[in-house]
Order: C-alpha cells, then structure tokens, then sequence
C-alpha cells in the first residue's frame, strides 16, 4: 500500500513540477510526453525550431524518465490526467510528442500490452484535449550494443544475444505497434525513424548497431549530438511540413567520425541520473526476460 501511494505521489509530483514556465519568452507550442527519451531531446527539438527560424516555438517538457506506457495508460498518480488538464488550460500548446514502450520492453517484450495501453494514451489525448492538433510518435532508433563491454553483458542479461539481428527487430516492433495505434486516430502520425543513426531513417540495417558516438556510455540513451541528429529528423519529416508547410534539408546525416566523443549530457537531466534510472529496471527486465523464455517452452 505505501509502495503504491509513494509511486502515485512521486509522480504527481513530477507533472505538477512541470508545469512552471521552461522559459520567459515565446509561448509553449510543442509538449513532449513519455520516458528519459523524450526529457533527454526535449531541448534539441527546441533549439530545432530556432535554428529553422522558428525561435518562438517552445517545447515544455512532460515527460518522466524511467516512465512505462503502462503507468501513463493507468494513469498512475493521474500523470496523464494532470497533462490533459495542462494541455486544455494552455491552449498555445498544439502538439504532443510522445514517447513509450521502451522500459516495458525491457519488462519482458509485452508488445501486445505495450500497443494497448499506447491505444488508451493517444485515445485520451485525442478525446479530452480541445485545442491539440497533432500527436506524434517518433518512436526511438537503434542502439550500440557493442560499443563496451558493459552494454554486452547489458543486452546478454536483457534480450539473452548480443547480435544486431536479434536485438534490432525487438526494439522496432514497438515502433510497429505505435504505427497501428497512430492509424486508429486522425490526430497521430507515426515518424518511422529508426535507422537514423546509421543515416538512413526509416530504412535501417537491421543486422548493424548505431554507430559509435550515437549512443551514450549508458548504451540505452543518445549523446547530446545524437539527440540533435534524432530530433532534426523529427522537425524536418513533420514538423516543417506539418506545421509551418516548408521543407528543409536533412543531409548530411550522422556527421560524427567512427570513434569519436560526443556531448553526452542530456538536456535538463545528466546521462547518469537516467543510467541510475535505467539500471533500478535492470533486475525487473532479466526476471522478465526469463519468465518470457519459460512461457515459450511450456
């Protein structure tokens, strides 16, 4: 009982936090829902929207690292509730990403859960909020398993193979399942991004990781400069054609050598607070991954 009251309220009151003004000039346009992907891009989707001109388009950050689809779909400490209230008493608002399915994945590969409660997240966002004209679901892009020794053992323990065509097609069925869900309601639009990284959205190698200086040291999170590749994508394939009716150009792609040392720092939050995040869900994630693999053989 203390553990579920102790959950409600930590997150009640994170969203209540996060309704204090990002910032004393321009207006929200843009609210990003969801888990540490979204509250690491938040401000490089921002500093997208000034590099492209549009530098009164503000994003406000919403989203919970280390949140589920199934916490923001149950509506725990009314986290969803509270941002539907936001959204209708700031009408400047007009857009939501949202971002989840990530940490239920590494619950155990729940995809037919995971899709169900997307379903009931976008449904509510569709149908309570007055003023919102789009909901996007980018998704995520493929990782770098490979990059250290840590993030093997990492991938070992968590999908039990260490090989990109393994691996790979686990991570981009929940983008598959939000490309279903965003097609039941006209407000959503899935943005097919994985592959990003290796410079071909939407048409990865699924038998290859990112490459290095993608993905931060914590192996489930991108750099700085990674996040600003993904997010450039995200203002250049909706946004620009969407909301303002321009193009832009998305080349060169990921511009980093093979080696080299990104910015890993997250905006608003260090890559080491959502690796802390990350590894509390590490001994949840291999129980469910062995429950799964029991299922499988009986």
């Amino acid at each position: 009982m203390c553990r579920t009251r102790c959950v409600s309220l930590m997150f009640s009151l994170f969203v209540l936090a996060s309704f204090a003004p990002s910032t004393a000039l321009g207006e929200a346009k843009v609210m990003v829902i969801g888990d540490s992907w979204p509250a690491g891009y938040a401000g490089n989707l921002e500093a997208q929207f000034a590099a492209y001109g549009h530098g009164t388009w503000k994003v406000k950050n919403s989203a919970i690292p280390g949140s589920t689809a199934r916490a923001w779909a149950d509506d725990v400490g009314s986290v969803l509730s509270l941002v539907i209230l936001d959204l209708n008493l700031n009408p400047s608002i007009q857009y939501v990403v949202v971002s989840l399915g990530g940490n239920d994945l590494h619950g155990g590969f729940p995809y037919n859960q995971i899709e169900q409660d997307l379903r009931t997240v976008v449904g509510r966002l569709s149908g309570e909020t007055y003023w919102l004209q789009g909901i996007l679901l980018p998704g995520y892009d493929i990782l770098d398993w490979d990059q250290s020794n840590d993030c093997l053992l990492l991938a070992a323990a968590l999908f039990g193979s260490v090989l990109p065509g393994v691996i790979n097609p686990l991570y981009m069925e929940i983008g598959t399942r939000q490309g279903i869900v965003a097609a039941e309601f006209p407000k959503a639009t899935y943005l097919n991004l994985w592959g990003t990284g290796q410079g071909n959205p939407g048409s990865p190698n699924i038998h290859a990781f990112s490459p290095a200086g993608y993905v931060a040291e914590d192996c489930v999170h991108l750099t700085g400069t990674g996040y600003s590749t993904f997010t450039r994508e995200i203002y250049c394939r909706y946004f620009a054609p969407v909301a303002f009716g321009e193009s832009c150009d998305t080349s060169p792609g990921w511009s980093a050598v093979p080696g080299a040392t990104a910015d890993s720092t997250l905006h608003g939050r260090s890559s080491r607070v959502n690796g802390i995040v990350f590894l509390v869900l590490i001994p949840l994630a291999a129980t469910g991954v062995w429950k799964h693999r029991l299922k499988r053989r009986t």
